[in-house]
This record gives structure tokens, C-alpha cells and sequence, in this order.
């Protein structure tokens, strides 16, 4: 990995890592070691926060520019390096947002980020949907237990 790059999510499926971080790239490796650019994020975006597999493809967000107006980074991945960007349609009473974390249970994934962004997916992130915000604060993580 370039000494610039700095890891946020790693993710291992069909013997293979995929790594998104800060350093605008997604980065793949079999061994852990020798280390593959697979696809560089749209330039707007500095920065991959988190990256899984749900057990069809690879799935990753991110955030935007401070101060810039373009939507968050959702992409998607069959192989961890032919990349697909999906889309979601932030709602206009919501500020600027960026996702920061995302994770699977019972078949939907779900996404969180700044201030109060929660969206959902039940298609293998193909398509977004808006979740009902708990309050306008930042969340960085979440996980999900037993499937729950």
C-alpha cells in the first residue's frame, strides 16, 4: 500500500482482502502482503470509511468533500475490483452528510453516518432508502449481533 494511504475497513471474501481507507483507492491482495490498486473513488471523495461482503459482493461508503455538496460514495463490487457506484438521494432537509460505517444483518444492510444518517438496503446495496433518524448526531460505527 502507498506509505500516503491511511486503512479504515478491511474485508476478506473468496480469498481475498479488499481495503478502502483515506487515499482515494480500493485496494485488493490474496496474501496480505503484495497489495493491487482496483479502482481509484471518485476524486471528490477523500476518503473509503468501511468496506464488507455480504456473501454476493463487496460493499463500500464513504464521505464528501467538507463544504462541497455531492451526495456520499456507495460502491459496490462482485470481485473487490470491477467497482459500481450506487446511489442514494439524500433528503433535502438533511445537511450535508457522509457515511461512515456500515454492516449486515438479516439479509439488509445498513449504513450510518453525519448527522443522523441512517439508510438501509435489502438488495445487496443495489438501492438506498432513507432509515428514520434518532437525532442529528454523528454515528461512526455500527454493528449488529446474532443476526439482530
Amino acid at each position: 500500500l502507498p506509505s500516503s494511504f491511511i486503512v479504515d475497513s478491511i474485508a476478506f471474501a473468496n480469498g481475498q482482502f479488499v481495503v478502502v481507507g483515506f487515499g482515494k483507492g480500493i485496494y485488493t491482495s490474496a496474501d496480505g502482503i503484495s497489495w493491487t490498486t482496483q479502482a481509484t473513488a471518485n476524486p471528490n471523495f477523500p476518503e473509503l470509511k468501511s468496506v464488507i461482503y455480504d456473501g454476493s459482493q463487496f460493499i463500500t461508503v464513504g464521505g464528501t468533500v467538507f463544504g462541497s455538496s455531492a451526495p456520499p460514495l456507495i460502491m459496490t463490487s462482485p470481485d473487490g475490483v470491477n467497482w459500481t457506484t450506487r446511489s442514494w438521494t439524500v433528503p433535502q432537509n438533511q445537511p450535508e452528510t457522509q457515511l461512515n460505517d456500515i454492516a449486515i444483518a438479516g439479509g439488509k444492510l445498513t449504513a450510518v453516518g453525519a448527522n443522523g444518517t441512517i439508510i438501509s438496503s435489502t438488495d445487496s446495496g443495489l438501492t438506498w432508502s432513507s432509515e428514520s433518524q434518532i437525532n442529528n448526531n454523528t454515528t461512526f460505527r455500527i454493528k449488529f449481533y446474532k443476526d439482530k
